[in-house]
């Protein structure tokens, strides 16, 4: 246990050092940038900007090495590999390991209403945040590079509540995007496992068990061998990529 914790706060120490120094050669950076672009040699930070910040996916950048946007890539889509995985094991074993019906049903209920209740406030918050963001012109920069493109039809807001329940298991699994519909897969598994009992299910949840040790041994090995320095790499690009130019509006 208390290697554990020391191990937890080593990561936390680790974390916050990278959080200062990714935003102390950020601003670097920055002044860098301007001061190149401001002076004449544009070309020389156009440079920087291929072998370290570009954006390869993006049009025109297949030449470009980037190395600061594959390090931070990396490292966002480790993370996004396990969500899926771990949101089913994890919500699926405490399911399954709960013996008292009515208790059963309440977590279920809990569970499912949780994450509802929190994806409307959470919803709700980024809606007034950006109302506010906007309203203080905060928004009103132009970005170099970008074209604007054709949005998307608006849709009834119920759709999230008919998304609940999935009609094809493998396109629920392949979406990072479809969590709600995850939840509900595996409490309903946890729930059908109850009703069979060990007897049947014994080697599905030892199964699920496993999986579920693999994925959170995978996400710890990500977290503390790399997270420190793609917070440090994902800062210093951010800066150096958008420039004084475009934090004017929020310091104004």
């Amino acid at each position: 246990m208390e290697n554990q914790k020391k191990k937890t706060n080593s990561l936390a120490v680790r974390m916050g050092i990278s959080l200062v120094c990714g935003i102390a050669v950020g601003v670097l950076l920055m002044f860098l940038r301007e001061s190149l672009n401001g002076s004449g040699r544009g070309e020389l930070w156009n440079t920087i900007n291929s072998i370290l910040f570009q954006d390869i996916t993006a049009q025109g950048a297949e030449s470009a090495l980037g190395i600061f946007y594959i390090m931070g890539q990396l490292f966002i889509r480790a993370l996004q590999l396990v969500i899926v995985p771990m949101v089913f094991t994890s919500i699926t074993l405490a399911i399954g390991q709960i013996s008292d019906t009515k208790a059963l049903g309440r977590i279920s209920f809990k569970t499912i209403a949780g994450f509802l209740i929190c994806s409307f406030f959470a919803l709700v918050f980024a809606c007034v945040a950006g109302m506010i963001a906007y309203n203080a012109g905060l928004f009103n920069i132009q970005v170099e590079g970008l074209e604007g493109a054709a949005g998307s039809t608006g849709s009834n807001p119920l759709n999230v509540v008919l998304n609940v329940v999935p009609s094809n298991i493998a396109s629920t699994f392949s979406s990072n995007t479809a969590v709600l519909s995850i939840v509900f897969l595996a409490v309903s598994l946890g729930l059908c496992m109850n009703v069979l009992g060990d007897e049947k299910t014994g080697t599905l949840k030892r199964l699920i068990q496993e999986v579920n040790d693999i994925v959170v041994v995978f996400l710890n090995y990500v977290l503390t061998k790399f997270g420190p320095i793609a917070i440090f790499v994902l800062l210093s690009r951010t800066f150096a990529t958008y420039g004084i130019n475009h934090l004017k509006p929020a310091l104004a």
